[in-house]
């Protein structure tokens, strides 16, 4: 009987060390040592009894900080407990000099001193304290490659906060110190959790925010209890470490924080496994949209919380990317980076392509990459997935990086690269050449654009110079009137009209950026459509109302077959010509089946109205060997097809058997067309009388059309709004 009451008792005590430990503080009085208790090894004492030991140790003390009531380690009473940091001066430090370099955990006594009845408390658990490492510390901002990696010396810890979480899960606190490097200010520290049922202090985890931020608790993934977020943000590249409480098999600390980890995947479904490929090198939306998808289509039983856990991870990174990509920013570097880090392949192409200034900025993102888009592309190529725009990214990081030969190499060995599709590629990569961009931002270059007509003789009375000039002399020099269409004025483009210029010829002098670079092209185009150019002087200037013009030298004349009454005229820096990328059509046809069912068919029509032809199939033969030309005049993702058709295509149309010839044709005659296939701009039927001679970057969104009209000549700009060249 004696010996089942022994075993039962045991048993009662067994349950309650484990249920309510507290509740059997009367045994360590019996036992010492049975209960995870320091509170009975010393003597309670004052907070001034605390501060003195503490000053003779060369240490001081820091503001108590309450954890909250409990159940005494010594007996049942109710008791609060209490963090009092311990704090120790830097050596050799000039302010903020006293670092945390140890945790006590006090719980208040019901008895007070005899003599001063100051409020005792007695010591139950404590721990050294010990900052993270440096070379921990800043590692998020150092590269793999740089010889400062950091010491090994501690960083001090300052401050010690707790968060306001549910009690259920013990007293979870934060330690931390801020470091200046640079222009940034970096925060670290440690995360301490409290566990009050064993009375025991434990370090789950240290860590580091370039950001400056501290971590926050939030729920990410959908449960009742959140999880601890780190942010490792750099830039613009967003990066965080998110921890799940987690049990742990240690009976004084019950708890542990784990990292959810992108390392292994959590369902065996190649799409899964590709989806965390691509979150790993940063295409968090990407990523989001593969596993979306998936999680559509499994059942619920099969989506495990390891597997909505790691999804949870990548939303909450995507949610960054997608802000930053939609966002507006200073500069269109900035716009291209958000949205290549989100992963918006064609809509970072466009801002590219948008102006002179977007492309020169990109160059320069491209060249100083590390690492980071390289990365997306791989990833992106490992899934087995291809991507125009993706591979022209490619090539672009190769350019900038290598050259342009080098970039083309690399496109070559692209599995299923086409021909056209390296032609189109290659058209952007020109994009990156210094040449292409540097006489546009050249803020004091002077750019024109007009026309010019020859003068057999002209009243130097009747033109206007700046001072220090010397007098117009008619001499034997060719001598030619420009008239101005339009004039860069610094930040955009004025054309037509010129009234509120001012009138007086040294402020119009330079107004127009003539001191730089009073020289000017002329340019004219041979029936074939080969340019030729010469080179002449701007001597003088007049305004009369609207019409800005120019006098303009040169040493030699043009001597073109057929010489228009008017000729283009700009100066060096108004615009860098444009090269698109040439194809055959036959090759274009069988690569673009879908752009070939529309554009053939509106392009026969317009033959049938124009030459009469009976049918495509008729001309297919001598159609395949005509050229083309790619180039995005109109902002789509894919390239517009430009078809010149020469004087000896045409005619070769007109004396197709059975038909009767037409007069000769003698000027070349261009149709666009879409990527889908829809006949834009036709000089056989629409633009009639118009000749396409050649495309121009002007620094606008959108290249520009340079058209020869029977009066002069004009800049087309797409106009999305309307659809159509104007």
């Amino acid at each position: 009987m004696l010996l089942s009451s022994g075993i039962a008792g045991s048993g009662w005590l067994a349950l309650q060390l484990i249920v309510n430990p507290q509740s059997l503080g009367w045994v360590s009085r019996w036992v010492p040592g049975w209960l995870p208790s320091k509170g009975t090894e010393q003597p309670s004492k004052s907070i001034h009894a605390i501060r003195a030991e503490l000053r003779t140790q060369g240490k001081t003390v820091g503001e108590l900080l309450e954890l909250g009531k409990n159940v005494s380690a010594n007996d049942r009473t109710t008791v609060f407990d209490l963090l009092l940091p311990v704090l120790e001066q830097r050596p050799n430090c000039q302010t903020d000099c006293d670092q945390i370099v140890e945790l006590r955990l006090y719980q208040t006594v019901a008895e007070t001193g005899s003599a001063t009845n100051e409020p005792l408390y007695s010591l139950v658990d404590q721990i050294a304290i010990a900052g993270p490492e440096e070379s921990f510390a800043i590692a998020p901002l150092v590269n793999a490659k740089s010889d400062n990696q950091g010491s090994s010396r501690a960083l001090p810890l300052t401050s010690v906060t707790r968060y306001e979480l549910s009690s259920s899960q013990g007293v979870w606190l934060n330690l931390s110190g801020k470091r200046d490097r640079g222009n940034e200010t970096l925060a670290y520290g440690q995360i301490i959790h409290y566990n009050p049922g064993r009375f025991h202090l434990s370090k789950k985890l240290q860590w580091t925010s370039p950001t400056g931020e501290e971590p926050i608790w939030k729920q990410v993934t959908g449960g009742s209890t959140p999880e601890l977020i780190i942010n490792h943000t750099i830039g613009m590249e967003p990066q965080f470490e998110i921890y799940q409480i987690k049990p742990l098999n240690f009976l004084p600390s019950p708890i542990q924080l784990e990292s959810i980890s992108l390392a292994e995947s959590a369902l065996p479904q190649s799409t899964y496994r590709s989806a965390l490929l691509l979150a790993r090198a940063g295409l968090w939306s990407t990523s989001l949209k593969w596993l979306e998808s998936l999680k559509g289509k499994l059942p619920t039983k099969d989506w495990s919380s390891v597997a909505q856990a790691q999804f949870d991870l990548v939303r909450w990174h995507a949610q960054v990317t997608q802000v930053q990509a939609e966002s507006s920013w200073a500069s269109p570097s900035q716009q291209v980076l958000a949205n290549l880090i989100d992963g918006r392949w064609e809509r970072a192409l466009q801002v590219f392509q948008s102006s002179v200034i977007a492309s020169h900025e990109t160059a320069e993102v491209l060249k100083a990459d590390v690492g980071r888009l390289e990365n997306r592309i791989k990833a992106f190529e490992q899934t087995g997935s291809n991507k125009l725009e993706v591979n022209a990214w490619g090539a672009l990081l190769v350019a900038a990086q290598k050259g342009q030969p080098a970039a083309i190499a690399w496109l070559k060995k692209l599995p299923k690269i086409t021909t056209a599709e390296v032609a189109q590629i290659t058209a952007l990569t020109k994009r990156l050449d210094p040449a292409f961009t540097d006489n546009l931002l050249d803020s004091n270059a002077s750019r024109i654009i007009g026309t010019v007509q020859p003068l057999a003789q002209f009243n130097p009375s009747d033109w206007s110079l700046p001072p220090n000039k010397e007098p117009l002399q008619a001499d034997q020099q060719t001598w030619y009137q420009m008239t101005v269409t339009a004039f860069h004025t610094g930040d955009r483009w004025q054309s037509n009209a010129f009234s509120n210029l001012p009138t007086g010829a040294t402020a119009l002098w330079n107004r127009l950026g003539l001191d730089a670079a009073p020289t000017v092209q002329i340019v004219e185009w041979q029936s074939q459509g080969e340019a030729q150019t010469l080179l002449a002087t701007i001597k003088a200037v007049r305004l009369q109302g609207d019409r800005l013009q120019l006098l303009v030298s040169g040493n030699t004349a043009l001597v073109a077959g057929n010489t228009p009454s008017h000729t283009l005229a700009i100066t060096e820096s108004a615009l860098q010509w444009l090269s698109p990328d040439v194809v055959s059509l036959g090759d274009w046809m069988q690569q673009q089946p879908k752009w070939t069912a529309k554009a053939i068919s509106a392009l026969t029509q317009e033959l049938q109205q124009t030459i009469a032809i009976s049918a495509w199939n008729d001309i297919e033969p001598l159609a395949s060997n005509w050229t083309i030309q790619l180039a995005n005049l109109t902002g789509g993702t894919q390239p517009d097809v430009i078809l010149t058709l020469q004087p000896d295509d045409l005619n070769t149309l007109s004396l197709s058997p059975g038909r009767s010839p037409k007069s000769g044709w003698t000027q070349p005659k261009t149709l666009i067309f879409s990527s889908s296939g829809k006949l834009l701009y036709s000089e056989l039927s629409v633009e009639k009388g118009q000749h396409y001679r050649a495309i121009a970057d002007l620094g606008n969104s959108l290249p520009t059309l340079i058209v020869d009209s029977p009066k002069q000549y004009k800049l087309l700009h797409w106009s999305t709004k309307h659809q159509q060249f104007e």
